[in-house]
């Protein structure tokens, strides 16, 4: 009963520890990155943060931060919707259509200016309002 009382606290440890990152789509700016997907929680000292990708785990000094909300729409698929809306139901399934094809993208970006062993490094990340407060209330 031991062992397995101390894999269900190792698990739960690490439950603990999983629900204390962030995860974002990694875009770039750092060198020792080239994966898709990055973890970010808060380091041990104020303003420290911890990145990880799986392979590469990095300590640094989060300098400052950006979030800048981004989307656009689909021009063609609007008008593709637009069409296959307009020939089925006419006028008004041309306009339900249009809008159906036109979904926005959310393109959102996080920028983390970040200090490692002296050198400074711009980490961009993709992030929706969703993740950003995510960030906000885990990491800072």
């Amino acid at each position: 009963m031991g062992f397995l009382k101390k894999m269900w606290e190792t698990q739960k440890q690490t439950i603990k520890e999983e629900a204390k990152k962030v995860e974002f789509e990694y875009i770039g700016g750092h060198p020792k990155f080239d994966r898709k997907r990055i973890k970010i929680r808060k380091g041990s000292e104020d303003g420290q943060i911890i990145l990880d990708d799986i392979l590469n785990e990095v300590e640094a000094n989060l300098v400052e931060y950006q979030w800048g909300e981004q989307s656009k729409r689909s021009v063609g698929k609007a008008a593709t919707g637009a069409i296959i809306g307009g020939v089925l139901t006419g006028g008004v399934g041309a306009i339900a259509g249009g809008a159906i094809g036109a979904k926005k993208k959310d393109d959102s970006v996080l920028r983390l200016g970040i200090e490692e062993h002296g050198r400074t490094y711009e980490v961009l990340l993709r992030a929706d309002q969703t993740k950003y407060n995510e960030f906000t209330k885990k990491v800072l």
